[in-house]
């Protein structure tokens, strides 16, 4: 881990609080970001888990957007 000092001191009550403190507001964005790129989604084509068969190679099935593999 980068700046990760391993020097066998403990962490006070008010250092773990501020960690969480500041582990929550970093998850509350990464929440809102997901929720707003969610919401910009044309189609959600990977909603519906039976519409996609890995095993039968068919030209029917739906194909997964570029865009969606990252």
């Amino acid at each position: 881990m980068t700046g990760y000092v391993d020097d066998g001191r403990g962490w006070t009550p008010g250092e773990l609080h501020l960690l969480a403190v500041q582990l929550t507001e970093a998850l509350t964005d990464v929440h809102r970001v997901a929720e707003c790129r969610g919401a910009r989604r044309a189609d959600p084509v990977w909603d519906n888990a039976d519409a996609i068969d890995d095993e039968d190679d068919n030209d029917d099935a739906p194909e997964r957007p570029a865009e969606a593999a990252g």
